[in-house]
């Protein structure tokens, strides 16, 4: 589904996941927790077959803590987070990247919910957003046309943000049910959510007009495309998947 949409899109355009891509909660069951590392590796493989290079690090990615998500990364692919680091308060992933889409120079920046992780004596902590964004963004702000936040945060924490980060133009949610949230604006930045579990793609058309200019020109338009059975498969896709699914069965018989 997703690359049939590329294929129709005339305009530049980038894929983000915000996070909470390979675990459904922030711990692993004891006796499935092999099989879910597999199955969580299948999810990066085809994610990234896809055509994602990146996404934020949510409080379920670290289930089975950052070590696992260092070691399963894929070539082109990079795990983002300003926030979670090592007891040594080594920042443990990329906190930001800059890249091109089209013509704009784009930073998109990635914070976890230092509030919902369960790092379960696993050797990192979590900083508050507070202590590590305004810097980044100040590091950031003059080098892009546009800026993104992929948060873990809750509504209520990515409103704060947004109010007290007003470089910030785009914060795309991950982690807190709310299911499909069409954008709405809190001083200049919008913030949205796609529902969890895979059920829809979030597609966000931006008319780009410039820096803090929503209520200056530039304008967007938004839509959720459900992910019904019925789509046809992608083979490549398909073929990952199947072969998640067995090595999933049997590590599950060997547990």
């Amino acid at each position: 589904a997703l690359t049939s949409l590329q294929s129709q899109l005339k305009d530049p355009w980038l894929i983000i996941d915000s996070g909470n891509m390979l675990f459904p909660e922030d711990k692993l069951p004891p006796g499935e927790a092999e099989a879910m590392k597999i199955g969580a590796q299948g999810v990066l493989i085809a994610n990234s077959a896809m055509g994602y290079r990146f996404a934020g690090v949510a409080a379920n990615d670290l289930a089975a803590g950052p070590l696992f998500l260092q070691t399963i990364t894929v070539d082109k692919f990079t795990w983002l987070s300003l926030n979670v680091v090592s007891q040594n308060g080594e920042q443990l992933f990329s906190g930001y990247t800059v890249l091109s889409v089209g013509p704009l120079k784009v930073a998109v920046l990635a914070l976890t919910d230092h509030a919902s992780v369960n790092n379960g004596g696993q050797g990192f902590t979590v900083l508050p957003w507070q202590q590590v964004l305004p810097q980044a963004m100040n590091l950031l702000r003059p080098q892009a046309d546009l800026t993104i936040l992929l948060s873990n945060y809750s509504m209520a924490v990515n409103k704060e943000i947004a109010r007290a980060t007003p470089g910030l133009d785009l914060i795309f949610q991950s982690g807190h049910v709310m299911g499909n949230m069409q954008p709405i604006q809190i001083n200049n930045a919008l913030i949205t959510q796609t529902g969890v579990k895979g059920k829809y793609l979030g597609q966000l058309d931006i008319n780009w007009l410039g820096t803090g200019t929503w209520q200056k020109g530039s304008t967007f338009s938004h839509r959720f495309i459900p992910l019904s059975p019925n789509m046809e498969d992608e083979p490549a896709i398909d073929q990952i998947i199947k072969k998640t699914l067995q090595e999933m069965k049997k590590a599950g018989k060997s547990s």
